[in-house]
């Protein structure tokens, strides 16, 4: 009885003996899950994002709040303000007006109507450029990339 060792949890050999008994069903289950996320992700479809990069001249804004200070302008900039105009109806009818007429532009009647169905300012996000108040990025993401790029161009 003293030759038996007992050993402590499992060793290399006994998961590739494991392994080697039951190839098959590992090669099965590799091959499902392979098939599984390979699918669902052909399904998925194409995202696509553009944006720009505007530039804003503060030292030529003149505060309407302020008449004595014409020539220092703003020293920062405020994107609330513009996320705000950005989720109004009026900006967003006339931004589908504008948007339709860039796309007829390119495209067909039947095109534009139902990109303009899909498309609207909530689309169009804003942030600074780099940390910088004069560089803002405009951006745009979706699945068809001519709208994207003409909702940016637009916005």
């Amino acid at each position: 009885m003293d030759d038996v060792q007992i050993k402590q949890g499992i060793d290399t050999a006994t998961i590739l003996r494991v392994i080697l008994r039951h190839k098959f069903l590992v090669l099965f289950v590799f091959l499902l899950f392979t098939g599984v996320v390979s699918y669902y992700s052909m399904k998925q479809p194409t995202v696509y994002r553009t944006y720009a990069i505007l530039y804003f001249d503060n030292a030529s804004i003149i505060p309407m709040t302020d008449p004595s200070n014409r020539n220092q302008g703003f020293k920062s900039f405020d994107l609330g303000y513009y996320e705000i105009i950005l989720s109004t109806g009026l900006l967003n009818d006339r931004f589908r007006e504008e948007l339709k007429k860039e796309i007829l532009k390119n495209r067909d009647e039947e095109y534009a109507n139902a990109a303009i169905r899909r498309a609207s300012t909530g689309q169009i996000g804003l942030r600074p450029y780099m940390g910088s108040s004069q560089f803002i990025e405009i951006s745009a993401s979706g699945t068809d990339p001519f709208l994207v790029k003409k909702i940016v161009e637009v916005g």
